[in-house]
């Protein structure tokens, strides 16, 4: 790094990736704004002169900026970095101190919840938060009709069975209270190969999949994989 000399200050730069106007002090890059207006020079100035008082290094963070400093700051850096090619503002810039104020205090009242969902209820489930997520428009006739189409791939022994496993469905997204889900047990008079593992994960796999738990094992290791971080974020368990 090039060590300046007492009468020489950072240079006035083009940031060719961002379009930006910079000067680096002290090996930290500064944005200024657009390159080459007014308003980027002037910012450049004060970052100099500012950069003088301090011994000719980066101001210190003030860490007790209010909120009315904040707002002033914010003003002056949209008056010149949302502007037009011609050099006229946008309207992206046109926002009140009221309203920027009223941003940054946030709502009177902060809402709380007890859990994060990733995947939806219904109906939701009180005092949880669900991500935002985008479903896929339904497709084919009737409005079950996806469900009915990958039922039917199944092996259902009957009507009746058939019937449970769309129970089964309807239960992965169900807001009911923790602990009052029913159980679903697979079994088949065929013995194994039947497809009943498969048809649990494939259902779970609604709702982002499944852990498999073996009887087997001690009571530690099912509470240590339940609990994991992978346990947690999976909504069933076979």
């Amino acid at each position: 790094m090039t060590k300046l000399t007492d009468d020489k200050v950072p240079s006035y730069r083009l940031h060719k990736a961002s379009g930006q106007a910079i000067v680096t002090l002290n090996g930290q890059d500064s944005p200024l704004g657009k390159f080459k207006p007014a308003d980027s020079k002037a910012e450049y100035n004060r970052r100099i002169a500012e950069w003088i008082s301090a011994g000719r290094r980066r101001p210190a963070f003030k860490a007790d900026l209010s909120i009315a400093e904040l707002i002033a700051r914010y003003r002056v850096h949209c008056e010149s970095y949302y502007r037009h090619p011609d050099g006229t503002p946008t309207d992206e810039a046109d926002i009140t101190r009221e309203e920027l104020f009223r941003f940054l205090c946030g709502p009177a009242e902060i809402e709380t919840y007890d859990t994060v969902e990733r995947w939806p209820h219904e109906s939701a489930m009180q005092g949880s938060y669900y991500l935002a997520m985008e479903l896929p428009a339904l497709s084919g006739e009737g409005e079950f009709s996806p469900l009915n189409e990958l039922l039917s791939r199944f092996n259902a022994n009957s009507e009746q069975d058939r019937s449970l496993l769309l129970a089964m469905a309807f239960t992965l997204v169900w807001g009911g209270l923790p602990g009052n889900r029913p159980a679903f047990v697979f079994t088949s008079q065929h013995g194994r190969g039947t497809g009943k593992t498969t048809t649990a994960e494939v259902l779970s796999s609604i709702v982002g999949g499944c852990i498999g738990i073996n009887p087997k094992d001690r009571e530690d290791r099912i509470f240590s994989r339940l609990l994991s971080e992978q346990g947690r974020a999976i909504e069933c368990h076979h």
